[in-house]
């Protein structure tokens, strides 16, 4: 709205000295200047609600569509702010490579506050994920916006929103090199209506990974280790945690096969989903055990305490707001 004065002011000068006028002009004269403070308040109020709407629609969009899979349109895509892409995928990325998104996720962008449900703060940053030593990288791990077609585990057998979760979030993680993507982890955050439920989920997700009926992904992984229990060694609070491991070839047509570890951590109404894989081939990456006939001198050792590191992350930001 106009300042007061300064409309006074420009009704002095356009009248510099002149006799009062006569009633008619001056209701004339205020019929006007009411009508223009009619126009300005219109028009702020629009502004104004042109403002509060923005905001709306994105966050009902943030624990709608996007933060929960729906039966008609399954989508494992995050409710979480990404911005623009930040580069192209190698033309050798493997099969989840060639599906993933390249939406760079902004690590500075927040979703929803943690007292209000599931947000950003329930996703693992990307620089608390321990280094893939086997490859350089200038990049290091960088966060993506997951893709409508890509299950967060590869032995996956429905989209998660088959779980009946009320909330969820989702982030994908790379490492590349200059010519491909070497590692990947993908993080899902569920939120159930009680511990019941979420008890029976991670059922589900066990079978998953035990029998691994998976047909998202476009190949036929193969369970190369049974789920263990392993909550003791994530010492990150769950309630129960198992690990499995599969394999899966990569799409470059050579011997590169993808290595993934496959995790489900329960605690009280909420679960933690990992997928962690790194490309290698034929043999997994070098364990340490100079008895195993894949043992490889050349290359670290760190493949398994990596496993560790990364599961540990992602659950311990998963349940932060529980602990």
């Amino acid at each position: 709205m106009s300042d007061p004065i300064s409309r006074l002011d420009q009704f002095r000068a356009d009248a510099p000295g002149a006799p009062m006028r006569s009633a008619a002009e001056a209701r004339r004269r205020g019929d006007q200047i009411r009508r223009r403070t009619r126009a300005v308040v219109t028009t702020g109020a629009a502004a104004v609600a042109a403002l509060v709407a923005g905001p709306v629609i994105f966050l009902t969009s943030g624990v709608g569509d996007q933060g929960i899979d729906t039966a008609t349109s399954p989508s494992e895509t995050p409710s979480t702010a990404v911005s623009s892409p930040s580069a192209s995928a190698p033309a050798s990325a493997p099969t989840r490579a060639e599906q993933s998104t390249e939406q760079y996720a902004d690590p500075t962008a927040t979703g929803s506050p943690a007292a209000e449900g599931l947000g950003d703060a329930n996703l693992v940053a990307a620089g608390d994920l321990p280094p893939l030593d086997r490859f350089e990288s200038a990049l290091g791990w960088n966060r993506y916006a997951p893709t409508p077609d890509v299950p967060t585990l590869a032995c996956q057998k429905e989209w998660l929103s088959a779980l009946g979760a009320t909330e969820k979030v989702t982030a994908d993680y790379r490492w590349d090199t200059d010519s491909a993507m070497v590692g990947q982890v993908h993080v899902a955050v569920l939120e159930f209506p009680d511990v019941n439920e979420a008890g029976a989920a991670y059922n589900e997700v066990m079978e998953w990974m035990e029998v691994c009926p998976a047909n998202k992904l476009g190949v036929d992984p193969t369970v190369t280790s049974l789920p263990r229990d392993v909550s003791a060694d994530l010492d990150a609070g769950p309630k129960r945690a198992a690990r499995s491991q599969a394999t899966y070839p990569g799409a470059d047509g050579n011997d590169g096969i993808w290595f993934e570890t496959e995790l489900v951590a329960e605690y009280e109404t909420r679960l933690v989903l990992v997928g962690y894989g790194e490309l290698a081939g034929p043999c997994p990456p070098s364990t340490g055990d100079k008895d195993d006939p894949c043992y490889q001198p050349d290359q670290p050792d760190s493949w398994p305490g990596r496993i560790l590191s990364i599961e540990k992350a992602a659950v311990t930001a998963g349940i932060s707001d529980l602990r």
